[in-house]
C-alpha cells in the first residue's frame, strides 16, 4: 500500500496534468460561446400523436392515476 507522501506526490503529478487541459478547456468555451449549438442544430421534433398520424396509426393515450395518485395505471 502507498505511504501517504507518495499518494500526496501523485495527487500533485496527476492535477499537475489536468489543469492545464482543463484551462484550455475554459478558456476556448468562455471565447468561442456555445459550441455545442452550432455542431448540432436544432432538428424539429415529433411527438408521439404526430408521428401516429403520419404513420397513419393510432395513439392511444391513458390519462389514468392510481389510488396512490402517484403511479400509472396498469
Amino acid at each position: 500500500m502507498a505511504t501517504q507522501a507518495d499518494l500526496k506526490k501523485i495527487g500533485r503529478e496527476g492535477f499537475g496534468i489536468l489543469e492545464p487541459i482543463l484551462e484550455k478547456r475554459r478558456n476556448t468555451s468562455q471565447s468561442g460561446g456555445d459550441n455545442m449549438a452550432k455542431r448540432f442544430p436544432m432538428e424539429e421534433v415529433m411527438d408521439s400523436n404526430q408521428a401516429a398520424k403520419l404513420l397513419q396509426g393510432v395513439s392511444i393515450t391513458d390519462y389514468r392515476l392510481s389510488r396512490k395518485g402517484s403511479q400509472k395505471a396498469r
